[in-house]
């Protein structure tokens, strides 16, 4: 195997949680696309974790959603819930998935992040596309 296959195979095998950015920021279900707007503001990120009155990941709301929310109805923010955004098929993969597992479900879904959850389904972080960049970025310690 050459190397570049051989550091291609150990950045697949890694952990999520080991490149993941930041932590999870949560809205709850009941929250409206202004709540989620604010949200987006206050932590300048681009996806929020949508989660139950329990505290488990019903899915996650991209900025792009509620963009394109706005342009269906510009006057719909107080009156929608976050969860009327959410597709079937929300992007999550368990905490303990490698880094190929979770590239293949953004890539299924056409998505720029995965929301990691733990065994009970509470979410413990979001892996983006910036983060899987930084991670091919990196220098090789082989050379």
């Amino acid at each position: 195997m050459t190397p570049t296959a051989t550091r291609r195979t150990r950045l697949t095998d890694q952990r999520v949680a080991s490149i993941m950015s930041r932590p999870a920021i949560a809205v709850r279900e009941y929250a409206t696309l202004s709540d989620a707007l604010t949200a987006f503001a206050a932590s300048g990120l681009r996806h929020l974790v949508v989660v139950d009155p329990a505290g488990h990941c019903l899915g996650m709301l991209s900025d792009r959603l509620v963009a394109g929310a706005w342009a269906a109805n510009p006057a719909c923010f107080d009156d929608v819930h976050v969860t009327a955004l959410l597709e079937p098929d929300q992007p999550m993969v368990a905490s303990t998935a490698t880094i190929g597992q979770a590239a293949r479900v953004m890539h299924r879904l056409g998505t720029d992040a995965v929301v990691l959850v733990d065994a009970v389904a509470e979410p413990v972080g979001v892996l983006t596309a910036s983060d899987l960049i930084g991670l091919l970025a990196k220098p090789s310690r082989d050379g």
